[in-house]
């Protein structure tokens, strides 16, 4: 495979299944952490919190997952951007329009937020807007969000208006982050891409292209979510092919 160069991936496997008469697809890394263009929240490198990221592609809705989202100095890491992470790279090979869209408040409605925001804000003349969201969110979130939503932070929250309290809510739900780049092989778990499976046998993982050939794990055109999956996928396929190979020297 390709992933993790550090524990001596380098790829060659899949130029030897090519020399073997195999189509493989395109390689792209997954699992793996993302680079966000003109990063907002660089400023919170370190900050970790629950969210729901989207994978956007042209637009449109590639996966998404929920969990705790990590922020780096360039870009976004943790589970559920990993979950995500093969959709962006692969749209990223394709050069289409890769986004994530990140919901800072999952378990609420836009309207529920704006509601909640302004319960919050009643009757606290000397509130600030960086006091009125921490508490919310972590304290170096507080004013990239306001930022972004064209708040000021020392602006008292009697004194918004109710276009700016709709903007600061919606902002708390969608935050859209273009993705420039992953962190490429060397950091990412597995690959995505590899030999189609249709041209291995599937009880045997024997090739159909090259009798006495077997191809497991990482080299096919298979991966999943975090959770071992992926660990699994190899011991199963390199034992399906161990047990194989055995019963066809026997013949």
């Amino acid at each position: 495979g390709q992933a993790a160069s550090s524990l001596g991936s380098d790829g060659s496997g899949y130029g030897l299944a090519k020399a073997l008469k195999h189509s493989v697809t395109c390689i792209v890394p997954a699992l793996v952490q993302l680079k966000v263009k003109a990063h907002p929240f660089a400023k919170a490198s370190g900050v970790r919190t629950e969210a729901k990221v989207t994978a956007l592609i042209d637009g449109k809705e590639a996966a998404s997952d929920t969990g705790e989202v990590q922020i780096t100095a360039y870009g976004i890491s943790g589970i559920p951007v990993f979950q995500i992470s093969r959709f962006i790279a692969l749209g990223l090979h394709q050069k289409k329009r890769s986004e994530v869209l990140l919901d800072l408040l999952p378990e609420y409605s836009e309207d529920e937020v704006y509601r909640l925001l302004v319960k919050m804000g009643d009757k606290r003349d000397d509130l600030t807007a960086k006091g009125w969201l921490t508490g919310i969110f972590n304290q170096k979130l507080v004013p990239r969000i306001l930022e972004m939503a064209g708040v000021r932070i020392q602006t008292r929250v009697s004194e918004l208006r109710k276009s700016q309290l709709q903007a600061v809510a919606k902002k708390c739900k969608r935050i859209i982050l273009p993705i420039q780049d992953t962190n490429g092989f060397e950091n990412a778990q597995v690959c995505a891409g590899g030999v189609r499976t249709k041209e291995v046998c599937p009880r045997t993982m024997e090739s159909l292209r090259t009798k006495g050939v077997y191809i497991t794990g990482e080299l096919l055109d298979v991966d999943g979510i975090c959770g071992g999956f992926n660990l699994q996928w190899a011991w199963a396929t390199g034992c399906i092919a161990g047990k194989a190979s055995v019963m066809r020297k026997k013949k």
